[in-house]
């Protein structure tokens, strides 16, 4: 009867243990994100790629706006990007969860990175 109580606490421990795992958030940002910003009257949509080997790749449908690369380092909470077309990497704060990455500027010089990264992204489906 004792091995039985057991055996029962055992698995639904397990089961507790599993569930809150499926549902943790990621520890870092990598993947695909998407956002639809405005520029003047039109919409564009934005995808960041934040790959493994520390690499990020920005395409936008924008008229006139050149894909961005670059690089990107992570402390803690804090993010930088440094990339050929602005010369000073720019720092952000994130918060990430499943769906979604927030970038909250800390410190960059360059005003079209900001307007792009700033704010709310998506993880793409």
């Amino acid at each position: 009867m004792k091995f039985n109580k057991a055996l029962a606490y055992l698995l639904i421990l397990t089961a507790l243990v599993i569930t809150g795992c499926k549902d943790r958030e990621p520890a870092e940002p990598k993947g695909t994100w998407i956002k639809h910003s405005t520029n003047s009257e039109k919409q564009a949509l934005g995808t960041l790629e934040l790959k493994d080997n520390s690499l990020f790749f920005f395409t936008t449908q924008a008229p006139g706006h050149t894909d961005t690369k670059g690089r990107y380092s992570l402390t803690e909470n804090q993010i930088t990007f440094e990339d050929d077309t602005c010369y000073s990497p720019g720092t952000y704060t994130y918060r990430v969860s499943k769906k979604e990455i927030t970038f909250i500027l800390l410190s960059d010089h360059c005003a079209e990175r900001v307007k792009i990264l700033e704010g709310q992204w998506s993880r793409k489906k």
